[in-house]
């Protein structure tokens, strides 16, 4: 983006690129990036710049103040800021975070589909969850992310960004421990099939309501009795209240099950953070009030 551009935008931040976005020093540093790489950028790189006035200390201003206005923004020149930290010394920093967390990822969702009014759930006597994506990782909660090998979803739940983008989270409520709480305070039988044991497809995170199963041996169409693609239509099959639970960065195709009779809601979320079971089961509980389908909050 152009400076000027971002000038008539009014945008009062600063442009920081992600990884191996930064491909050339100079054109980068006079239309608009504010913070670079060292490995294009040196303290002698800009001094040569506006040597040759190839680069203005107007520019240079510009972006040392879009650097810095975050710090003053959120007045941490006040004084109290200690200037080093022992590695062992505790200092609680989030305050009721959680709350806001779990707050802003349920208002952060949407319901594109909730026919019959099958959300919000109330207190179903059996309920069954499916798909990898409603556990924890193998480690945690700030296991590396990654879609690479032959499964196209997260093995574990994504409650924040991969790569460069991801967050650093205290702990994680996943959705099957947020189900399996909500579940004993209703005094629903909860089951579940967790990993791609029993498909082929790997698995999303999908909440079954109403089933019937009273199986030991566990299996998806056991459970799913009286959800990727093969998983929801696998599980949809077998329940006639079947609810997908999409957490992902993008967009996501949902046309070879979101019209199965058997899908009677689709619940859709970006990344919720630590509190992301929570942020569902609330999001839950407040679905009747938004009308039906085709209903954002």
């Amino acid at each position: 983006m152009h400076r000027k551009k971002s000038s008539e935008l009014g945008f009062p931040g600063f442009v920081f690129p992600d990884t191996s976005g930064q491909q050339h020093a100079l054109a980068s540093a006079i239309n608009g990036l504010d913070y670079g790489s060292s490995s294009l950028w040196s303290t002698s790189t800009i001094e040569e710049y506006l040597k040759q006035h190839n680069m203005t200390e107007a520019r240079l201003n510009d972006m040392a103040i879009r650097n810095l206005i975050g710090y003053y923004y959120v007045n941490l020149d006040n004084g109290t800021q200690p200037l080093t930290a022992e590695q062992d010394v505790y200092v609680d920093v989030r305050g009721n975070y959680a709350k806001l967390i779990r707050s802003h990822g349920s208002k952060s969702m949407a319901l594109p589909k909730n026919e019959n009014n099958t959300l919000p759930l109330n207190k179903p006597h059996k309920m069954a969850i499916f798909g990898s994506h409603a556990r924890g990782a193998i480690a945690g909660p700030n296991m590396e992310f990654s879609v690479e090998g032959s499964s196209p979803v997260y093995d574990g739940h994504l409650a924040t960004d991969s790569g460069s983008g991801q967050g650093s989270l205290p702990y994680l409520i996943t959705p099957e421990t947020a189900f399996t709480i909500k579940a004993a305070q209703d005094g629903t039988m909860l089951h579940w099939v967790a990993n791609g044991t029993y498909s082929s497809s790997g698995g999303s995170t999908l909440v079954v309501q109403g089933s019937d199963s009273t199986a030991v041996t566990p299996s998806i169409s056991k459970y799913a009795e009286n959800i990727d693609d093969a998983l929801v239509n696998e599980v949809a099959e077998n329940c006639a209240n079947t609810v997908v639970v999409i957490n992902t960065v993008g967009a996501r195709l949902v046309d070879l099950w979101i019209e199965h009779e058997n899908v009677t809601a689709l619940l859709y979320g970006n990344l919720l953070g630590q509190e992301s079971g929570n942020s569902i089961i609330d999001y839950f509980e407040v679905a009747s009030t938004l009308g039906g389908n085709d209903v954002e909050k």
